[in-house]
Order: C-alpha cells, then sequence, then structure tokens
C-alpha cells in the first residue's frame, strides 16, 4: 500500500515536467529500449530520447512529452557540445 501511495506522488511530481525543456548529460542507451538513449537533468531525473550514439558522453537539450512513475521520456532540440 505505501510502495502504491509513493507511486502516485512520483507520477505528479514527474507530471510537472510534461513540455518543459531540460539540458541533459546523454549517459548511454536506455534500459528499455535499444533504440533510445537515457540522459539525466541537474535534478538526477531520467529522460529517454531517440537519437544516435554520437551524443553519448554529451549535453543535449529535451523536451518532455511523457511521464512515467520513475523516468520522463522526451524528444531531442538540440545538441550542446
Amino acid at each position: 500500500m505505501l510502495q502504491e501511495f509513493q507511486k502516485k506522488i512520483q507520477l505528479l511530481r514527474n507530471a510537472r515536467w510534461m513540455g518543459l525543456e531540460a539540458e541533459i548529460f546523454v549517459e548511454g542507451r536506455s534500459q528499455k529500449s535499444a533504440a533510445e538513449l537515457t540522459g539525466r537533468t541537474t535534478q538526477n531525473k531520467i529522460i529517454n530520447f531517440s537519437g544516435s550514439e554520437d551524443l553519448l558522453g554529451r549535453f543535449v537539450r529535451v523536451r518532455v512529452t511523457h511521464y512515467f512513475p520513475n523516468s520522463l521520456a522526451g524528444e531531442l532540440i538540440a545538441n550542446m557540445s
């Protein structure tokens, strides 16, 4: 019961990111999809997005398009480095 309550809280907190742009550091491939990359914001939020492997180790800007209890999904806007 407590874990379900925490999941709802996380979902509501991540919903605040919807539509926002964020600068993230691209860490690697997404755990859920080999076609996506994953990165973290300065607030340690995980964002998954479509992109090529040449972005690994770089900073990029993404726009959040979906939210989930444990992560966010977005679209690439710009390569910062």
